[in-house]
């Protein structure tokens, strides 16, 4: 993975994504302080490296509801 820091090369690597005007239309309401882009093999930011993470793609799961709400309505037994 290709890392450079600084200004000019976080709004070259934004303006390759196609986020610079994003950037620059947040950036007129809120105080930005550091940036970060990480797309495909590069990765850029502005004063602070970004921390490690683990990122889990989203897997969709298709969910019973009628059995799940079915299952909490039932009687509970319960013990003295």
């Amino acid at each position: 993975m290709k890392v450079e820091q600084g200004r000019e090369a976080v709004w070259n690597h934004a303006k390759e994504c196609g986020i610079a005007e994003d950037i620059k239309k947040i950036a007129q309401y809120f105080d930005i302080a550091d940036v970060s882009i990480i797309s495909g093999d590069k990765m850029t930011f502005l004063k602070e490296r970004p921390r490690k993470m683990v990122r889990v793609p989203a897997v969709p799961t298709k969910i019973d509801f009628k059995s799940v709400i079915d299952s909490s309505r039932e009687q509970r037994k319960r013990f003295k």
